[in-house]
């Protein structure tokens, strides 16, 4: 179960993560091989918690076959950090891919940070802001709320733009479709083959049937 969980898991986080609905827009989607390496990387965490837990389950006992599968994760855990860091497998046209959603995601949330509360208030007191040379903590805390907002709004103006540009410079859907199809290629058939392999029955011994 524990190859099924990382494969499957690795297969489904590279085509949604927790930023996904932050999307500010449903054609700014891709899929970017930072986004593989980071699904493999969280799978491994998973595959490590997994592993704690059934070590717990046993006692605390540890089989040859558990300690394999710890080794495993371990060096899985290792080699996808080592991918994401360095960025090995990463030229122009997968950064691109990957730019696409990073500024996509601070579109939304440079927006729904300008309808907040302190950034209405912020705007409509800006031409009062320079009321007196002694201002309180309370004036001092609204200046810095007016300061972010504002470098929201800048950020929603800019981002917009240079989406526009990555998409112009870089063939970002062909990127999308072969990451994705590597991933399909290699993860699905593992994680269908580990999950076969765990609902297949147990076959007894002859010894085990006397």
């Amino acid at each position: 179960m524990l190859a099924w969980m990382l494969a499957s898991s690795v297969l489904i986080g590279s085509f949604a993560t927790g930023m996904t609905p932050l999307l500010h827009s449903a054609s700014h989607y891709t899929v970017s091989w930072t986004r593989v390496a980071s699904a493999w990387h969280m799978a491994s965490w998973m595959g490590a918690a997994e592993l704690a837990m059934l070590a717990r389950m046993r006692g605390g006992r540890c089989t040859r076959a558990l300690a394999l599968a710890a080794a495993g994760v371990v060096a899985s855990g290792a080699l996808s950090l080592l991918a994401l860091r360095s960025q090995a497998f990463v030229g122009p046209q997968a950064w691109a891919a990957r730019m696409v959603e990073h500024h996509s995601t601070a579109m939304t949330t440079s927006q729904r940070l300008l309808a907040h509360p302190d950034c209405v208030s912020a705007a409509a007191t800006s031409s009062a802001s320079n009321s007196s040379s002694s201002s309180s903590s309370s004036s001092s805390s609204s200046s810095s709320a007016a300061l972010l907002c504002a470098l929201a709004a800048s950020i929603l103006a800019r981002q917009g733009d240079e989406i526009a540009v990555l998409r112009a410079s870089a063939d970002v859907d062909a990127v999308t479709a072969w990451t994705a199809a590597g991933v399909a290629a290699v993860a699905g058939p593992v994680a269908a083959a580990a999950l076969a392999w765990s609902s297949a029955p147990v076959v007894p011994t002859r010894g085990s049937a006397a």
